[in-house]
């Protein structure tokens, strides 16, 4: 696959709570998204990083709550602050 196979869905705005969730918030509406998602791609220094998601929870039309697998801190999820997704 090629970085043009990809879709901006949006970018992580903030994180929440103390176990290292993050808000990702979405330029387009979520409703009709897959809830069996097993990985998103984080553009990290401009690459594109795969993270495999142990949960995801629909806050609104426009924002998910996400817990990636080994970001279990606050200070890990801070990392991925502002990254688009």
């Amino acid at each position: 696959m090629t970085r043009d196979d990809y879709k901006l869905l949006g970018s992580v705005v903030k994180t929440r709570g103390i176990s290292g969730e993050v808000v990702i918030r979405s330029r387009i509406p979520v409703k009709g998204m897959n809830k069996d998602l097993k990985s998103l791609m984080v553009k990290i220094d401009g690459l594109l990083v795969p993270f495999c998601i142990i949960s995801l929870h629909f806050l609104n039309d426009s924002e998910i709550i996400v817990v990636f697998r080994d970001i279990d801190s606050i200070k890990k999820a801070e990392i991925l602050k502002n990254k688009d997704v």
